[in-house]
């Protein structure tokens, strides 16, 4: 079984930077500079790898924006609707004095 790579191959270079990568941007902020700088700084990761690991290090750029995407949205859309529930909370307490004649 062939499988293995040595430590001054590509693939193993590009292993390093993106786990260097995923470090760096693995908290997600909801800045521009946040999404400018993770879009550069991975687009610059698949342009120093993609010619020695076939395009891999597209997928693996690719892979990390999705997740920080998903990531992002998911936590804004569970905000959302924690502030929607307020809201209908509130509203619903407005009807209902509004029923009183309060």
């Amino acid at each position: 079984m062939q499988g293995k790579f040595t430590k001054d191959s590509a693939e193993f270079k590009m292993f390093g930077d993106f786990f260097n990568l995923c470090k760096e941007f693995w908290g997600v902020e909801e800045s521009r500079e946040y999404w400018e700088s993770i879009v550069n700084k991975t687009d610059e990761f698949i342009k120093k790898y993609e010619t020695d690991t076939k395009g891999f290090s597209k997928r693996l750029g690719y892979a990390l924006l999705c997740q920080q995407e998903k990531i992002y949205y998911d936590t804004h859309q569970a905000s959302q609707k924690g502030q929607d529930k307020e809201k209908k909370g509130v509203n619903d307490k407005i009807t209902t004095k509004k029923k009183q004649g309060q």
